[in-house]
Order: structure tokens, then C-alpha cells, then sequence
């Protein structure tokens, strides 16, 4: 009787306020296909690797409406937009076979006050449906971010590698484990890199990032 309430209110909830594009404002699903399809996508997607890392690969570049879509999710506070993005990165990832070899997926963390102010990490909301998708262990909690870096968008790439020095620390074993870490924006690699670099002076034997999108400075 409950289930079917529940069914009942979001089907009411439904009809008074549609669901609309949050790009487009088109009716119908939160991020229309017409929007989805006009993310501007990565022709090579594997990059060259930051520093520590084995293999990066982007699935578009930060521009038109996938730039839209991640603003909508991090700054709008539109969860719902992230399953739309981890929708997008499937399309790349789950053909590739390197990353359904890897133990578990991890989000890259936000630092606690961010996530706080935030009310989420949104690599934390995309890595956890890209885990469920592809059948792997989800470590929300493998990484936390314990210094505090600042909006990094300003600064330049060597500026960025200096800025997020001791940023990280690990909390879990991964002794001998391939890890796959999620971010939405791969810029300079300075923050994957030293998530990488914790990763791997603490025994892991790989460690491979896949962002949303690519932006250059």
C-alpha cells in the first residue's frame, strides 16, 4: 500500500510540475536526448597521462551544453543532472575492458567544507552509477581530501601541481589494487596526479581517471 502511494504522489507530483530539459526546457526527461547528443564529445578520449597515472581517458570537451549540464550539477544543486553525465562517460567506458579489470571505482573528494556548503560531491554522484553500471565495487570513502585548495580555475598548471601538494589521504587498503578514480573536469591532471601519487606510495598497482570533460587552460 505504500509502494503504491509512493507511485501515486510522483505520478501527481508529475502532472502539476512536469519534468523538464535542464538544458533546453524541453518536456520530458531531465536532460532531453537532443541536449545529450550535442555534448561536445572527445575525438581521441585516452589523453596523455598526468604524472602517477596509467591511463586517462575524457569523454568531452568543457563546452557548450556539457559545460551547461556540469554547472547545473554543481552549482544549481540538480543531483538528478548527474546520472546524465555517468550516462554519457558509460558510452566510452563500458567497451573498454582495461577498466572493468580494476577492483573498485573511487570519486576524486571534495574537501569537507566544500562538500558541506555543496550538500554533495558531485564525483561521488557520478562514480557511484558508473560503479553500479559496470558491476564494480564502489569506495566512496577510498580518498579524503584534507587540505583545503581553493577554486584552482585562476591559477596556472604549474601553479595548481604546487597548490594541491598534501592534499590527499587514503583510508583504506590498496595494497596491490587497480583503482579507477571519476571526476567531472580533467584540466591539468595536477589534482589526479597527486591522488594518483598517494594511491601508489601506499602499495596500489594502478591507478586509471576518467572525467566527464576536458577542459584546457
Amino acid at each position: 500500500m505504500k509502494f503504491c502511494f509512493s507511485k501515486y504522489l510522483r505520478n501527481l507530483l508529475c502532472l502539476i510540475f512536469p519534468e523538464k530539459c535542464l538544458i533546453c526546457g524541453k518536456l520530458g526527461p531531465y536532460v532531453c536526448r537532443e541536449c545529450m547528443r550535442s555534448f561536445p564529445r572527445h575525438s581521441s578520449c585516452e589523453i596523455k597521462r598526468p604524472p602517477y597515472v596509467d591511463l586517462a581517458i575524457v569523454c568531452g570537451y568543457y563546452g557548450g551544453n556539457l559545460k551547461k549540464i556540469i554547472k547545473i550539477l554543481k552549482f544549481s544543486g540538480r543531483r538528478e543532472s548527474a546520472a546524465y553525465i555517468a550516462d554519457f562517460m558509460l558510452e566510452y567506458l563500458a567497451g573498454d575492458k582495461r577498466l572493468l579489470n580494476v577492483d573498485f571505482i573511487a570519486p576524486i573528494p571534495l574537501f569537507s567544507a566544500r562538500e558541506r556548503e555543496r550538500g554533495f560531491n558531485q564525483a561521488e554522484l557520478i562514480a557511484s552509477r558508473i560503479a553500479v553500471s559496470l558491476g564494480i565495487p564502489f569506495a566512496a570513502d577510498c580518498l579524503s581530501r584534507i587540505k583545503e585548495t581553493g577554486f584552482m580555475y585562476k591559477l596556472t598548471k604549474k601553479e595548481r601541481f604546487q597548490n594541491i601538494k598534501g592534499a590527499f589521504t587514503v583510508n583504506m587498503s590498496v595494497e596491490g589494487k587497480k583503482i579507477l578514480l571519476i571526476d567531472d573536469i580533467l584540466t591539468t591532471g595536477a589534482t589526479v596526479s597527486k591522488a594518483a601519487e598517494i594511491l601508489k606510495r601506499n602499495g596500489c598497482s594502478s591507478v586509471y581517471i576518467a572525467a566527464a570533460a576536458h577542459s584546457v587552460l
